[in-house]
């Protein structure tokens, strides 16, 4: 709001996000695997059909990808550590995730799959885990209430399977339209390792 509402400006501001959810993920990379990996994942999120579509239009997709990967990394920094700071900052992520598009609500089931992953349940009676909660019920519950009427008047699907079967369907399709069959199966063998 403090540059104006002009479209140059909005389009400016996808760049910068996009920017940004590359540089992230070119980062955390190179922490990882080095330097050139980390360059060539960064590019790689830019060379993606979708989002470069999504970077110049006025969308909040990937600003999402960003506000998520920053979710997830506080959760694995809480997982390293068990520190309710960062069970805390998880919960703040996933808050300004849900505000700025309801998907984000997915990111809730992160504590659940990782600790069935890592086989620590343990963490699931944790008051640590569950202290991620409090910011995501105090800050999302109530604006829920507030816009549903006004958010549902623009769903196209109701509630549901009737809903949920069909997109699975569709964003699989997508995923391998936008990704391709190689980097998808390059990601599958880098899951599975993960997993293991």
């Amino acid at each position: 709001l403090a540059l104006g509402r002009s479209v140059a400006v909005q389009i400016a501001l996808q760049a910068v996000i996009l920017a940004a959810l590359c540089t992230a993920t070119a980062m955390l990379v190179a922490r990882l695997r080095g330097r050139l990996a980390g360059a060539m994942a960064g590019l790689v999120v830019l060379a993606i059909p979708v989002v470069m579509f999504l970077s110049n239009a006025v969308m909040l997709d990937n600003f999402l990808a960003l506000l998520s990967l920053a979710a997830m990394l506080a959760w694995a920094r809480f997982a390293a550590t068990m520190d309710w700071r960062w069970s805390l900052a998880f919960g703040v992520l996933v808050s300004c995730a849900v505000l700025t598009k309801g998907n984000g609500y997915g990111l809730a089931l992160v504590p659940l799959f990782h600790a069935l992953l890592a086989r620590r349940l343990s963490w699931l009676w944790n008051w640590r885990t569950w202290l991620s909660a409090v910011p995501v019920l105090a800050l999302t519950l109530p604006w829920l209430a507030l816009t549903y009427r006004i958010s549902a008047d623009g769903w196209n699907y109701p509630w549901g399977w009737g809903y949920t079967g069909p997109a699975l369907a569709g964003f699989s399709v997508l995923a391998v339209e936008q990704i391709g069959p190689a980097l998808l199966a390059l990601f599958a063998v880098g899951l599975a390792a993960t997993v293991r």
